[in-house]
């Protein structure tokens, strides 16, 4: 594992900037194609999150292929993979995107795995 990959992860995933997950969660709508999560008799609405991460297992960039800054991401890197995080949404509370409850990646990754692991547990 590479703990600056990690760290670089974690903070586009909290990001509210352009390309950060936080961000992305202002541009999707709950629910629907991502379904919801349910916890301790809770039922949670689920937003999908795609991202494009290079070879290291660096996110690179959130959004949705057809977004130029998702496309600016891709392009500058030979090789890119891409994924998709499946965030659980407490709309009661103040902590807004709480969980990852799933992920598909199209490489398997140890340092985005780690960073999934990270994220859930600050969200704890």
């Amino acid at each position: 594992m590479n703990e600056s990959v990690i760290r670089a992860n974690l903070a586009l995933m909290t990001s509210s900037k352009e390309g950060g997950m936080r961000w992305m969660s202002l541009e999707e709508s709950m629910g629907g194609n991502a379904g919801t999560y349910r916890e301790n008799g809770k039922k949670y609405p689920c937003l999908a999150f795609n991202f494009v991460y290079g070879v290291n297992g660096q996110i690179l960039a959130f959004g949705n292929p057809q977004d130029e800054h998702y496309l600016r991401a891709a392009m500058k890197h030979a090789i890119t993979h891409e994924g998709t995080f499946r965030v659980a949404m407490d709309v009661s509370g103040k902590s807004g995107l709480f969980r990852i409850v799933g992920y598909a990646l199209a490489v398997p990754d140890e340092n985005i795995v780690e960073a999934v692991r990270r994220y859930n547990a600050m969200n704890a």
